[in-house]
């Protein structure tokens, strides 16, 4: 089954431009799910669990956490825990659900 790809950009918290991505499948979806990657990491690494879930009908998204992949910023740096919390919070607040 083929997924519905989209990518965009969000503003996160102080104002930094994320990268994010979305895959909705052809039908309804069953629920939303979405990946959260660690240090040293980006979003497209997610290929195969992306691919696993889309065929089953879940909707996945993922986003380059800031100074990662696509995302602006210090390569790998937050100022704090909470700061990575809001960027996340942002994505499910204005695009998740």
């Amino acid at each position: 089954m083929e997924a519905q790809h989209t990518t965009g950009h969000f503003k996160g918290d102080s104002g930094l431009q994320l990268f994010y991505q979305c895959w909705r499948p052809t039908g309804i979806s069953r629920a939303i799910l979405v990946f959260i990657h660690g240090i040293g990491e980006h979003s497209d690494r997610y290929q195969f669990p992306v691919a696993y879930f889309t065929n089953r009908e879940f909707t996945v998204y993922t986003m380059d956490l800031r100074g990662h992949g696509n995302s602006e910023g210090r390569r790998a740096y937050a100022d704090s825990l909470e700061q990575l919390i809001e960027d996340i919070s942002s994505l499910l607040t204005n695009y998740a659900f």
